[in-house]
């Protein structure tokens, strides 16, 4: 009868709600093996499900039953207002990649004017400057060419 009993457990569990051995939601501290949360992630995508992030561990995620590996495609889907990683998005969806490459390498946060600044690797350079990509708390962002001395 026991048998019976978890058989049909483990059967409605598949039916109703999509429960399923391989689908690899990652909840718990070490679930996640190699896919680990960036800092910052609020909102996950472990490659089949989308999941909440809170203090940097999985919240709750959606059921979908996926089949086989999947985890290749996790990432984080959107980041904390405010952090290097969220500049980095919003910079990289913004118009300064028409003027160059933003350099992951070298990101900084001006505490004065709550901007942060990620530079550019420029397509074209004629007047020899530096140019960066200006992200505001706003989202807004403009290009900085940071040119200094005399341009002819």
């Amino acid at each position: 009868m026991k048998k019976i009993i978890i058989f049909l457990v483990a059967v409605s569990c598949l039916i109703i709600a999509g429960c399923s051995a391989d689908k690899g939601i990652p909840y718990g501290d070490d679930a996640l093996g190699d896919n680990e949360i960036m800092e910052n992630c609020i909102s996950y995508y472990d490659g089949c499900n989308t999941c909440g992030v809170v203090d940097g561990k999985i919240s709750g995620c959606t059921e979908i039953g996926c089949e086989g590996d999947y985890s290749k495609d996790a990432k984080c889907l959107e980041y904390e207002a405010g952090s290097e990683d969220w500049a980095m998005i919003v910079a990289e969806a913004s118009n300064c990649t028409e003027y160059g490459t933003l350099s992951e390498d070298s990101i900084m946060y001006n505490e004065n004017s709550k901007t942060y600044w990620i530079d550019l690797i420029p397509f074209e350079n004629p007047y020899n400057c530096n140019p960066a990509c200006v992200v505001y708390e706003n989202g807004s962002t403009e290009v900085n060419w940071r040119c200094t001395g005399l341009l002819n």
